[in-house]
């Protein structure tokens, strides 16, 4: 089957090594057996389906098959289904949608592929408000997007936001699909470029992208500051499309992780005093316990344990002597009364943020930006995140740390969490190369309501998982780096290293590697 629909389409041709449509079948069953959401006979009745629509033909007074279409004929049988109150066979509109893709994008989307669309528009179990599907990376989950985006906004009409895991992202597809999704007359925009207090026109459009952070602080600004920016009425939240579900629905509820607007409290900037204070005595505590624990390093090797209590005394020391000061409101630390009771309330997370602040590192979980600290999403993504700031005196300390102008606090108005967002919307769906385990699994159907399904891949992996090697030393660990690279590189033509720092990368990119060909290891980073 799968050779045949290839050639139904007008494509070139999978693989040679992809799965059939049978055996893609036969394994999603066996990764699913327990699944109720899968019909292993619906979808091979829906596949068969698509490929007889493809051939056929004079569909709808056309009189050559949809394989033969051009644009002008795409355009002409969006503008008619636009205009009919029915839908179109789901098999008829993922056949034209597999048509654009071709003409747009020059590939045809595989069997695995539509499977995974044909899974999403299954008819819905159990009441699920959508679907989460676990696809290995490579699978191409941008085309799959597109594709079922373009069948479920035709099919039932609604308007659809698609999360990516970052701007970039976000700014990418929707620039790069404007031509297929133009094909059926739908239009597509993107809301990122920060937060915005005026009406934003993307709203209007019939496909959204965006990073989440986008889509929230439009939010929070439409609903909490009574700014215009959704639309009059607001756009609704019918459809979401989320890629990498992993980090934004499991990693970042475990986090807590949610987008919060603040403000500057009049007489703020008062506390800005207090923080260089902290930050003062903990340097200087901590700089005099380094120079004891060196003595002591070079009597006894097994004194580093004493390190780390040594700085916790350092904080205990700066938050007792800070305490002290603030009660008694002396002429070197001068407080509002206001902002006293707030201040003794926040000496804890700020004795916190100091031992943070102190451990953390240039071009790992933050950047410098034009004398601006910028956070980085360090767990997930790596992307920088400018219009972000850390609480709780975090981000004032690291710009002391770094000699740099110091902002002054400000504070929590309004916030809205990743579930909270999420679950605004009557459907969902998403994407991502891992689910986690079995508990993951069945916290994401209780939360969300929503099936999921694990994907088989197109064809069999390659992937070969070598033995971890521990190195004593630095160098050691850099030259075996290097050593493997090189090997990988002879034996393969090319390779593509992942460092889970950039620090690292610059690091090894400065070994051996740095030598091999084209330079098998690349040192620069931007943190981008």
């Amino acid at each position: 089957m799968s050779n045949l629909i290839w050639a139904a389409i007008g494509g070139h041709g999978e693989d040679v090594n992809s799965k059939s449509a049978e055996e893609l079948l036969r394994e999603l069953a066996l990764l699913n057996h327990n699944d109720e959401a899968v019909s292993i006979d619906w979808l091979a009745q829906m596949l068969k389906d698509v490929r007889e629509c493809i051939r056929r033909d004079g569909v709808h007074q056309r009189q050559q098959p949809i394989s033969k279409w051009k644009t002008e004929d795409i355009k002409s049988w969006a503008d008619e289904l636009k205009q009919q109150r029915q839908a179109r066979e789901l098999p008829e509109l993922l056949a034209v949608a597999c048509r654009a893709c071709i003409l747009s994008n020059g590939y045809c989307p595989r069997d695995a592929q539509l499977i995974s669309i044909l899974l999403m528009l299954s008819p819905s179990k159990a009441g699920r408000r959508g679907h989460l599907q676990q696809i290995a990376t490579g699978e191409g989950k941008t085309a799959i997007v597109a594709l079922f985006v373009v069948v479920k906004a035709l099919r039932d009409r609604v308007k659809i936001d698609v999360v990516t895991s970052s701007d970039v992202l976000a700014r990418r597809d929707a620039e790069s699909l404007k031509t297929f999704y133009g094909m059926f007359g739908l239009t597509v925009d993107e809301c990122t470029g920060g937060f915005s207090p005026r009406y934003k026109e993307c709203y209007a459009a019939d496909i959204m992208y965006g990073d989440i952070n986008s889509f929230q602080g439009d939010i929070l600004f439409h609903e909490f500051k009574s700014k215009n920016v959704r639309g009059t009425p607001p756009r609704p939240f019918e459809c979401i499309v989320i890629d990498e579900v992993d980090c934004m629905l499991v990693d970042d509820m475990m986090q807590e992780k949610m987008l919060m607007l603040s403000f500057h409290v009049p007489g703020i900037e008062y506390l800005e005093g207090v923080l260089t204070m902290c930050w003062t005595h903990f340097v200087e505590e901590r700089d005099h316990l380094m120079e004891e624990f060196l003595k002591d390093l070079e009597k006894n090797p097994d004194a580093a344990n004493t390190h780390i209590e040594g700085i916790e005394n350092c904080v205990g020391r700066v938050e007792k002597r800070l305490t002290n000061m603030i009660n008694k409101n002396g002429e070197n630390l001068v407080i509002p009364p206001h902002l006293r009771a707030f201040a003794l309330k926040q000496i804890p997370k700020w004795m916190d943020s100091l031992k943070e602040a102190d451990q953390m590192e240039e071009n790992c979980q933050y950047v410098i930006r034009e004398d601006a600290v910028v956070p980085i999403d360090y767990q997930n993504t790596g992307t920088q995140q400018r219009s972000t700031s850390w609480s709780n005196g975090l981000h004032q300390f690291l710009q002391l740390k770094h000699g740099l102008r110091m902002d002054p606090e400000t504070l929590v108005t309004s916030f809205i969490t990743n579930p909270g967002f999420i679950n605004r919307y009557k459907q969902i769906y998403g994407l991502s190369g891992t689910l986690g385990s079995n508990y993951e699994h069945s916290f994401l159907k209780e939360h969300y309501n929503v099936a999921i399904t694990l994907m088989p891949t197109y064809k069999p992996s390659q992937l070969e998982t070598l033995d971890p090697i521990i190195e004593n030393d630095q160098q050691s660990w850099i030259d075996n780096i290097c050593e493997n690279c090189e090997l990988v590189q002879e034996r393969f033509g090319g390779i593509l290293p992942f460092f889970y720092t950039g620090p690292v990368q610059a690091l090894v990119g400065r070994g051996p590697g740095a030598e091999l060909g084209q330079g098998a290891v690349d040192g620069r980073w931007s943190g981008s």
